[in-house]
């Protein structure tokens, strides 16, 4: 068995105990998804992703087979979920097929391919049935899965504060590591408009802060990874 196989298995493994961390453990950083409902998912929306589907899962049971090397970087597996839709407590039995692709031992790309209007008909009975072919029907769906996930990212990012006490903490700190994280939230967009006011002297300036941005990419996983190098950085630039 390779590693590529090893890591499909671990992937599954940890999705059939709900654990979205080890999951997310076999992605790589920059990670791209896409699946019918979700559509198109890059990086820390794609871990968070699985992060709600594994907290909010109800009833749930996977099993995966026939995982198939096609070359040495891209591989498939067929997945059947069987779980609750919490939207109308219907049982929904989807049956997938997974396709990924490996880069130095991390799954890069992943797209799960299945029928919106099979899952329909599970997941709203006679309504699916009718509907579930109808792209206005599909793009609802859609437009739900996406404002779902929207609104889990803005709740983690508020167990933490963000974006209010995570600015006014960095925003505050002195000298030259409060300049460091003011370029650093520059390149990243997170400010509309900033008034430096005697930086190097008190370290302290007004500012506001573009809100749907840091939203949109302040995850729980991004704050862990990057308030940790933020830190480090001030420490490095801080006299």
């Amino acid at each position: 068995m390779n590693t590529n196989t090893q890591l499909i298995e671990k992937f599954y493994t940890a999705f059939q105990k709900l654990d979205a961390c080890g999951m997310n453990s076999c992605y790589s950083d920059d990670v791209v998804f896409f699946d019918p409902v979700f559509g198109l998912l890059k990086g820390t929306e794609a871990k968070t992703m699985w992060q709600m589907l594994c907290k909010n899962a109800c009833n749930f049971s996977l099993t995966y087979n026939n995982i198939t090397a096609l070359d040495d970087e891209y591989y498939t597996c067929d997945w059947v979920a069987t779980y609750t839709f919490s939207g109308t407590g219907k049982t929904v039995v989807n049956k997938v097929k997974a396709n990924m692709r490996f880069v130095n031992e991390k799954i890069i790309e992943h797209s799960d391919a299945f029928s919106v209007h099979q899952w329909s008909k599970q997941a709203f009975g006679i309504i699916g049935t009718v509907l579930g072919w109808n792209s206005i029907f599909q793009n609802k769906i859609k437009h739900t899965a996406k404002k779902n996930l929207l609104q889990f990212m803005q709740a983690r990012t508020q167990q933490f504060g963000i974006p209010f006490k995570f600015a006014v903490v960095l925003f505050l700190l002195r000298k030259n590591g409060c300049v460091h994280i003011y370029h650093w939230m520059r390149r990243f967009g997170f400010l509309k408009k900033t008034i430096l006011s005697n930086v190097l002297s008190t370290g302290t300036f007004s500012f506001k802060l573009n809100y749907k941005i840091l939203h949109r990419f302040l995850s729980l996983q991004f704050c862990k990874e990057n308030i940790t190098r933020i830190y480090i950085s001030v420490g490095r630039y801080k006299k």
